[in-house]
């Protein structure tokens, strides 16, 4: 059975993120995880994630969120410390990693964008013409 992003997102996410850090840092007792991420992704960290890295690694998920951008430019300036950055497009990842904060990146997951035209009262568009089209 195929399940939805979100699930994807929720199943992999985690161990995207612990695949990124040392496995010495793993295996210390460390109270919390501090995850930097993009404002998107906050709801999904705080709701499903928080209670299956909890449950699974026995952290506690410190979630730092805003525009992926201003995040990036925190850790780099230093007044964010993050343990994992989960931004959501790659360009405040490379922001990140030309500054010498990480060398190491992996990509998880892949947002697919679609564009459509609400229809609107008005429109020449009959009920039975699409209102999108793929790009």
């Amino acid at each position: 059975m195929i399940g939805t992003r979100r699930t994807l997102l929720k199943d992999t996410a985690f161990a995207a993120a612990a695949s990124m850090l040392p496995l010495d840092l793993l295996a210390q007792d460390i109270p919390f995880l501090d995850v930097a991420c993009a404002g998107s992704v906050r709801p999904m960290l705080e709701g499903p994630m928080r209670a299956a890295v909890a449950a699974s690694s026995k952290l506690n998920l410190r979630v730092h969120a805003q525009g992926a951008d201003a995040v990036a430019k925190s850790i780099i300036d230093g007044s964010l410390p993050a343990d994992v950055f989960i931004p959501i497009t790659a360009g405040p990842m490379l922001t990140v990693m030309s500054a010498g904060k990480t060398q190491v990146a992996k990509p998880f997951a892949r947002t697919e964008l679609v564009a459509f035209r609400p229809y609107r009262v008005g429109d020449c568009l009959q009920p039975e013409e699409p209102v999108h089209r793929a790009v």
